[in-house]
């Protein structure tokens, strides 16, 4: 099977050395203590340290972080990107941020993945975050298990410096260990994860990994398992995923459930150009003679559809990589001719490199995006306390895989209530080839134990018919768009598990 080049899932940002830097050089942390200055941090960091349990005596085990019910939707800001005050890089132009921040939460993002920042950064973005109701995967420099010295150092004392550092701020709603760790060393992970789960047990854990090295992270601990998958490759690229684009991204989310039990899934959101390049007045990227995409940008029915499809097949969070990123003059370098995608003229591809500008500006990504999490949100209540019914309770049809239509039964344990998410396929639907303009009718095949359904957003769908398979139904949506429905159910004809 062929698949992506390793290390070469995300634009090339700081790099490993830049990480480095940041980690070791000059915002190395002070001891705990001379940084909890103030009683309240004290306080916090003596009631988040669990003491050592004295010899031959079992510490109580802490209570699992709730973090199955969060359901964040959210965005990948890598911490360099972060608006800084042009005449001082150094220094962060927080107004800037905050006008950021308004537009995000505007748009029901809950959840921002910050990286390459120290924990006093990242804890004061906290703050200006969770004023708008966002929380933070706190990706900080210093936590970075892919650097050797990291994983392999002075556990203890890192994780007492860190939530020093972080103070009174926002609990995270995880500290991310890393981007990217690899099978490699992933039992150098377990034992920094260990490390975690002795001194502060109460502290939820994550990372994201490439998906070929999900089965290894997957036995270290992490509260949360994060995938990135990006299937949109530019196109008869040698190095992109064999299948569809709806088969690998259903199918890593199937697999990812499967081994987490928080999975969350990272989409994407960005397009990485190889070769010469530049900018256009507005910020988007113009490719020259010999360039060409290597990750193209997705449509924004692409980008509805990578978040309402994870959450259809069961994903219990769901991030976009990236939000405010530009091309590092690496990528220049890079064999753009050697793709089939290069151009042969300049051509503006008409998006910057993630989903804003550098200036702030929306993209129709972003925009997009919002729709979804905006119909995540709005049944939020629902889908945070339901789980994936039995696999003899989901539909016959669709056939995901082959379609990008998706279906799903859900069950709410709580009483049982039985509900169906069915998800369009981004692509129009053909007649004779041709793309048609409007909804799309999605068919779903029910078991014979459904009697009845009810929509919860206004979607339309036809009346059951019984048929010697099931209940035959159809409903239409624009593609990329999604439909809930409440069923009723014959309970004595449900299948046995």
């Amino acid at each position: 099977m062929t698949t992506p080049l390793p290390g070469r899932r995300r634009p090339l940002l700081l790099g490993l050395g830049g990480a480095v830097a940041l980690a070791w050089g000059g915002l190395l942390l002070l001891p705990a203590l001379q940084r909890a200055t103030s009683r309240d941090q004290l306080l916090a960091l003596q009631e988040r340290l669990a003491p050592p349990a004295a010899a031959g005596q079992a510490r109580e085990a802490a209570p699992a972080p709730p973090l199955a019910a969060a359901l964040p939707m959210g965005v990948y800001w890598p911490g360099e990107y972060l608006q800084t005050d042009p005449a001082n890089r150094r220094r962060i132009d927080w107004a800037e941020v905050e006008r950021s921040l308004d537009d995000l939460a505007a748009r029901h993002v809950t959840a921002i993945w910050l990286t390459h920042r120290t924990a006093a950064q990242t804890a004061d973005f906290a703050r200006r975050a969770g004023r708008r109701g966002i929380r933070v995967v706190a990706s900080i420099a210093q936590l970075a298990g892919e650097v050797p010295q990291v994983r392999r150092g002075d556990h203890p004392r890192l994780i007492r410096d860190t939530l020093a550092a972080w103070g009174d701020a926002p609990r995270p709603l995880a500290w991310g260990l890393g981007d990217e760790p690899r099978t490699a060393y992933m039992n150098e992970m377990a034992a920094y994860v260990a490390a975690w789960r002795r001194q502060a047990p109460r502290e939820p854990l994550t990372t994201v990994v490439m998906h070929r090295d999900v089965p290894a992270a997957a036995q270290v601990g992490f509260d949360a398992l994060t995938t990135d998958v990006y299937p949109f490759f530019s196109r008869d690229n040698p190095n992109a995923y064999a299948g569809s684009k709806r088969r690998v991204w259903i199918s890593n989310v199937d697999r990812l459930r499967r081994l987490s039990p928080v999975p969350w899934m990272m989409g994407q959101a960005y397009q990485e150009p190889w070769g010469p390049i530049r900018l256009s007045p507005q910020g988007t990227i113009i490719y020259e003679p010999g360039s060409a995409p290597h990750w193209e940008m997705p449509t924004p029915p692409q980008v509805r559809w990578q978040t309402l499809a994870a959450v259809a097949r069961g994903a219990r969070g769901m991030f976009y990589f990236a939000y405010r990123v530009a091309p590092s003059p690496k990528l220049r370098r890079l064999p753009g001719a050697s793709l089939p995608a290069r151009v042969s003229r300049s051509t503006d591809s008409g998006s910057p490199m993630g989903l804003v500008h550098l200036d702030g500006r929306p993209t129709a990504q972003l925009r997009a995006m919002g729709e979804a999490f905006g119909w995540v949100a709005r049944h939020r209540s629902i889908l945070a306390a339901v789980r994936l019914a039995p696999a003899a309770e989901q539909p016959l049809a669709p056939d995901a895989l082959a379609s990008g239509h998706v279906a799903s039964v859900f069950v709410r344990p709580s009483d049982g209530a039985r509900f169906l998410m069915v998800v369009a396929s981004y692509n129009p639907q053909k007649i004779n080839g041709v793309a048609q303009a409007g909804p799309t009718p999605v068919p779903v095949l029910l078991g014979p134990q459904v009697t009845g359904l009810r929509s919860l957003d206004g979607s339309a769908a036809t009346p059951l018919a019984a048929g010697p398979r099931g209940q035959r139904t159809s409903v239409r949506l624009a593609p990329g768009t999604a439909a809930l429905f409440a069923l009723s159910v014959d309970r004595a004809r449900l299948p046995r598990p």
